[in-house]
C-alpha cells in the first residue's frame, strides 16, 4: 500500500503542476516557454486519461505486479510529456537580413529551387 500512497502524491503533484503552469501563462507574461492556445484541450484530456489509466493500474495491478504498474506509469508519463512538449511555443530569436530566409517552423531550410508542377487536381 505504500506504493499506492506515493503514487497518489506523484499524480496529484503532476496534475497540480500541469494545471498551474497552463493557467499561469494567462495571468503573467513571462519570458519562458508557453503553451499554444489550441493545445490546452488536448493536454487536459491527456492528463485526465493519464490519471485514470494510472489510478486503475495502481489500484488493480500494483499488488500483484508492481513492476508492471511502474512501467505503465513511466510510459504514460512519457506520452503526456510528449503531448505537452508538442504544443509548446518556444522563444525564438528572429534574425533579419536581405539574404536570409525565415522558416516558420523549427528546423533548417535545405534547398530552395524552382519546380514545374505537371499534375493538377
Amino acid at each position: 500500500m505504500v506504493v499506492c500512497g506515493s503514487f497518489y502524491v506523484i499524480i496529484a503533484y503532476f496534475l497540480f503542476s500541469t494545471f498551474y503552469s497552463l493557467f499561469s501563462t494567462f495571468a503573467v507574461q513571462s519570458t519562458s516557454m508557453t503553451i499554444h492556445k489550441e493545445g490546452y484541450k488536448s493536454i487536459v484530456i491527456a492528463a485526465i486519461i493519464f490519471a485514470v489509466i494510472n489510478l486503475a493500474s495502481f489500484y488493480f495491478i500494483s499488488f500483484y505486479w508492481p513492476w508492471l504498474s511502474w512501467l505503465i506509469f513511466i510510459v504514460t508519463l512519457g506520452l503526456v510529456l510528449f503531448i505537452i512538449s508538442f504544443f509548446r511555443v518556444p522563444n525564438r530569436q528572429l534574425t533579419k537580413g536581405d539574404k536570409l530566409v525565415i522558416c516558420p517552423a523549427d528546423g533548417k531550410v535545405v534547398v530552395i529551387e524552382e519546380t514545374v508542377a505537371v499534375e493538377y487536381f
